[in-house]
This record gives C-alpha cells, structure tokens and sequence, in this order.
C-alpha cells in the first residue's frame, strides 16, 4: 500500500516539474516609436547575450550570438515557457512584407539558438499588434502572446491567434478567421475572457452601435460566455473636433495649434475609440489625456477643482475635455511667471516659441522630456514637430545648457531663455479674408467683442454657426489671433472677431456682386 501511494506521489511530483510554471513577469516590448540601445542577460549567467538598437521609425535591430536581424517589427523579451530563463520574440516582416514571422530565440549551453518559429501570410492584411500578455487565460501555467491581423481597406480585424510557448517550441492554441465579420477591437479583460466588439454600420457606412461579445477557453475548448449591448457608438467628426479647438482656443486664450497638437500627440485627436473613451494606462482620460491626481483636478488660476462628477464627465463630452486641456495647458503657462518654469523671451502669448516649457511641463518637467534623452523624443518635440513655422533649431540641448540648468539637471527655473529671432506668430485663420469680404461665422456661440482681445468685459453678442457679416477691416493682431472688424447683416451691429472663428462665404460674396 506504501509502495502504491509512494508510486502515485511521483506520478503526481513529475507532472508538475513536466508543465512549465508560468513566471508573472512583466515582458520588455520594443517597437519603432522608440529610440533605444540596450543589451540582455537572458539566462542569468552575468554574460550578455542579445543587443538590441531601435532608431525611431527605422525598425528594431537585434544581435544575438553570431545573427544580426535588422528592421524588426518587434522584439519581446520575457520568461515565455516558465523556466526561470528569459527568452527573446523577434516579430519578423519579410521585404515585400507578405509574411510575418515569430522567431523564438534563447541560451542552451552557453550559445544563442532557435528555439522555434511560427510564420503566416499577410494576405493584404497588416499586423496591428502582439500583445505580450500576463495572463494565462486557458489555466495551463503559461504566457500567451496573440498576434492581430487587419484589413488594409477597413481597418477591421479579420484574424486573430492566440500562442503559447511549450518546450521551447510556439504553439498555435487558437486560430480565427473573422472575414464576413465587422470586428473592431479584440482584447484580453481582465478576468482572462477573450472580448471582441462587433461594430454596426449604416448604408453610408456610419458606425451606429457597438456590442462586446464574450468567450472563454475552458477544458481545452473555445466557446461563447456572454454578450453585452448593444451600446450607441458616440463620436464626432474631424471637423466638428476642428471646429472646437478653435473656439476653445478663441476662449482660452491658448494657441489653436498647440492645443491641437497636442492632442494629436496624445490621442490623435480621438476621445473614443470603438465607441469607448480613451484611457490610458496612467490614468489620461480622453483627447486631451486629461490626468487626475488623487482623484482630482485642480486648476490653480480660475480656482477650479473638478472631483468624481467632473472625471466621469471628461471621458464622454469632448468639448469639456479639450476646455480642461487647455486650462490645464494655461495653468502650466502662469507658471513661467511664479518662477516654477523658465521664460522664453518676453513671454508674449502671441509667440508659439514662447509657450515651450508650458508644452514640456503638460506632459512633465522632467528629464525625460530634455531634448538630449536617448530613450525617446522629448514630449514638447513631438508637439511642435507638427507645427511647421515652429522655430525647432533654437530648441536644442547646446542652447538651453547656455542659459543653464538647476540642480535637477533640468532648464533652469526662473530664468530667461532668449531667442534672438522673429518666431512664429499664432493666427490661425486657415482662409484668406481681407476688407469687404463677406464671411460666416463657424462655431456656435463665437464672440463679437468691443475691441480686438478676448477680455471678458468686452463682449457684444454671442453670435450663433452660420451668421454672415461682412468684413470692415483688419484689425490686426492681438492676444493671440488675427481680428476683423465686422459688420453683421441681419443687425445694426459692429464689433471684433477672432478670425479662426470665420470662414470666407464665396457663395455670399458672388451673390453680393
């Protein structure tokens, strides 16, 4: 009875050394956003064994015993079978990019080897993402990776994998084909279910609704577990986006084109995707990656302080949003003149040069964002990237260790950063207009003003989208924008308006003569 029981016990003791135990590891990504040079110990023995160099959108290359791959698509590094050891994933696409290749590399006996390979064709499809995940959603002890596979034309998911790593070997757990399908997210929840939202179009291929449709992999078998929905799938177009920079900027009295910058560095302009608000993995809410702190979010010039209410409401209402942005944007502004942040110059709101370190601290003043971090761009560079009459040449590391750093190594707060040129002047009009015009004002509830600033005390009338006037003159530039001076059609009434709030009325005007 003994010899049985003893003989059971190393039946039971073997299976457990023989599945692998699933290390909860956090895996190391690298993609060609990054800019990056590195190298890896994969197994522990202090010799490093795998070089990796990323030079921003130039691919991922790797070095690993005596082979070189160049232009990766991505390369991962985690303990994917569960031995204590790190293995390295390269994602391979091969030159006519018809092909993508998983490469699992590792260390026996001191060498670099190829542990196992998995390949599939493109088929004019796109791999959107590996996900690399910590979770171990069949309950086998082991790392799942799962490559995504788009439609170029649609953008919609028409195939989906999800592999293991078994005995060094990649192994194919789940394969689906999506074609018929209109799948516009698949991802891992939390609690290991796989969740796919369909999406629902109208004639003219408008998304109306969106559903989450739930599955689960249980006892080796793939099935359906439940559905949510369906759910209205809210949005607004890029113009109407557009159109709501301008006048939140008009408001705030913060340039139109670093705020839209910004959030195209932060979102690309999206407060929804699939139908759900932009969260990120830090907590940034929406278009604008608004951040709390604490649960809360204070703005220090007007007194505000948004709480619960204000949060939930940030991740549905865009315009709410992007006001909160640029306020927050504005807050960083004032703090240039408190001597939290340096000067560009005299300060004047009116230069896109002068708003730099209010851009770096947005996002933080830290060192991540000097110019001179090998890691990646600094933020305030990627905003400003986008903006093409922006003076970027001053902006360097040798100009701004002239002026000199504080003791954080970072551009010295209280000082005056001067720029001896004639920089950029912020008037984004997008239309050519000039005297006698007629124009149409296009965002609702635009200011018509007794003089050409947005003072609050100087307001005429709240104008509605779609009002004409005509256009007495210039009236030049001021806190910021280009103003005309204006005469409505359907009142007796003059005043001043911002001219990234108008748009030349052709139509008018040809009627008109």
């Amino acid at each position: 009875m003994n010899k049985i029981r003893f003989a059971a016990f190393l039946v039971i003791l073997s299976a457990m050394l023989y599945v692998p135990m699933y290390c909860d590891n956090t895996a190391e990504v690298w993609n060609r956003d990054m800019d990056v040079q590195l190298e890896r110990d994969l197994n522990n023995d202090g010799i490093m064994d795998l070089k990796i160099e990323v030079t921003k959108r130039k691919g991922i290359n790797v070095k690993i015993g005596d082979k070189t791959y160049e232009e990766l698509f991505q390369c991962s590094i985690s303990d994917f079978n569960g031995d204590g050891k790190k293995e390295a994933l390269l994602v391979n696409l091969d030159k006519n990019k018809d092909e993508v290749q998983f490469l699992l590399y590792g260390i026996e006996e001191g060498k670099a080897k190829l542990f196992s390979s998995w390949k599939k064709p493109l088929n004019g499809n796109y791999l959107d993402i590996s996900y690399i995940l910590n979770l171990d959603i069949n309950k086998n002890g082991l790392m799942e990776i799962m490559p995504v596979f788009k439609d170029k034309e649609s953008d919609l998911i028409n195939r989906w994998y999800i592999l293991e790593v078994h005995q060094n070997k990649i192994k194919e757990v789940l394969g689906e084909g999506l074609q018929g399908y209109n799948i516009g997210q698949i991802k891992i929840t939390d609690d290991g279910k796989i969740m796919k939202k369909p999406i629902k179009y109208n004639e003219e291929g408008e998304a109306l609704s969106y559903t989450k449709t739930y599955f689960a992999i249980e006892n080796n078998i793939y099935s359906f577990k439940s559905m949510e929905g369906p759910f209205k799938y809210y949005s607004i177009s890029e113009e109407e986006t557009d159109m709501l920079f301008k006048k939140i900027s008009a408001e705030q009295g913060v340039p139109y084109e670093i705020i839209r910058s910004i959030a195209n560095t932060e979102s690309r302009r999206k407060q929804f995707v699939w139908g759900e608000p932009v969260i990120s993995y830090d907590g940034g809410i929406g278009i604008m990656q608004v951040t709390p702190i604490n649960d809360s979010i204070t703005i220090q010039y007007t007194g505000e302080t948004f709480e619960q209410e204000d949060i939930e409401r940030l991740k549905t209402d865009v315009e709410f949003n992007i006001r909160t942005g640029a306020k927050i944007l504005y807050d960083k502004w004032l703090l240039s003149f408190r001597g939290v942040l340096p000067k560009v110059s005299d300060m004047n709101p009116d230069i896109l040069e002068n708003w730099y370190f209010a851009v770096m601290a947005y996002n933080g003043y830290a060192m991540q964002n000097l110019p001179s971090s090998d890691y990646i761009k600094a933020y305030q560079e990627k905003v400003f990237d986008q903006i093409e009459t922006f003076n970027k040449e001053y902006f360097n590391v040798e100009k701004l260790a002239a002026h000199g750093f504080d003791s954080d190594g970072l551009p010295a707060r209280g000082k005056v950063y001067e720029l001896g040129e004639q920089l950029s002047i912020k008037q984004s009009t997008g239309y050519e207009i000039k005297s006698g015009d007629i124009a149409e004002v296009v965002i609702e509830s635009s200011k018509l003003r007794m003089t050409p600033n947005i003072s609050l005390d100087n307001v005429i009338e709240k104008l509605s989208m779609g009002n004409k006037l005509q256009i007495i003159e210039d009236g030049g530039i001021a806190s910021g924008y280009r103003w005309y001076k204006v005469r409505l059609f359907d009142k007796d009434m003059e005043g001043y308006i911002a001219g990234v709030l108008l748009r030349k009325d052709y139509e008018e005007e040809e009627l008109v003569q």
